[in-house]
């Protein structure tokens, strides 16, 4: 998911379901996992991936104090 998708599913959790704000964690995955996930699309089209619970001990999450606002 990019920062783009990110930012757009909170845009619309929030406007269509009052959600509470959301926090932006970042993380780097190797090229060879990438290839082995499948993109799956969610809530009106944004693309996502979905990383085993297995492979998540690999990833170092970076927490982003800033979410871009996407336009209204």
């Amino acid at each position: 998911m990019t920062v783009k998708g990110a930012a757009s599913y909170a845009k619309q959790a929030y406007y269509g379901f009052g959600d509470p704000p959301y926090t932006l964690v970042k993380t780097k995955i190797s090229n060879s996992l990438l290839r082995k996930l499948d993109m799956i699309f969610v809530d009106r089209g944004i693309p996502a991936i979905v990383v085993p619970d297995s492979n998540l001990l690999s990833l170092v999450p970076q927490v982003l104090n800033f979410l871009p606002l996407p336009s209204r």
